[in-house]
């Protein structure tokens, strides 16, 4: 994706929770940004799948998480974001890692947990829009 698209892409809809926010692209991909100490629970995970289908009003999405640096989740919300249900707003995720424990959590989602939806890890957004693009 070249730069410049990627800079033209602007923020179409957005739905703010107190730990993260999503918004709608004007190039269809939900970006999930987290505040840096973000701690997902159940409870947040389930507030976040309700937002998700506020946002894209039940319409499958590409979805790029940014976590915050210190940003985590708990082995139970974890668990349930493989789920089919949590996925099903979801058409592939790209997941941007930060540090070291935000690689090793989100290699054992995909190795152990098993989401049965596209989901790869990155160091860095533009790498992973591109990624997503394939999804189209």
């Amino acid at each position: 994706m070249e730069a410049a698209e990627r800079k033209a892409n602007s923020v179409v809809k957005q739905v703010d929770h107190p730990l993260f926010n999503l918004q709608l692209r004007s190039d269809g991909i939900v970006q999930m940004n987290t505040d840096n100490e973000a701690y997902f629970t159940l409870q947040e995970a389930k507030e976040y799948l309700r937002d998700l289908e506020t946002l894209t009003e039940g319409v499958p999405r590409l979805v790029l998480k940014v976590p915050g640096e210190h940003a985590m989740i708990d082995s139970e919300a974890r668990s349930f974001m493989a789920t089919p249900e949590a996925l099903k707003f979801s058409i592939a995720e790209a997941v941007i890692v930060k540090n070291m424990a935000q690689r090793i959590i989100g290699n054992f989602y995909i190795k152990f947990d098993k989401p049965d939806k596209p989901v790869r890890l990155f160091d860095n957004i533009e790498d992973a829009e591109f990624w997503l693009s394939n999804f189209r």
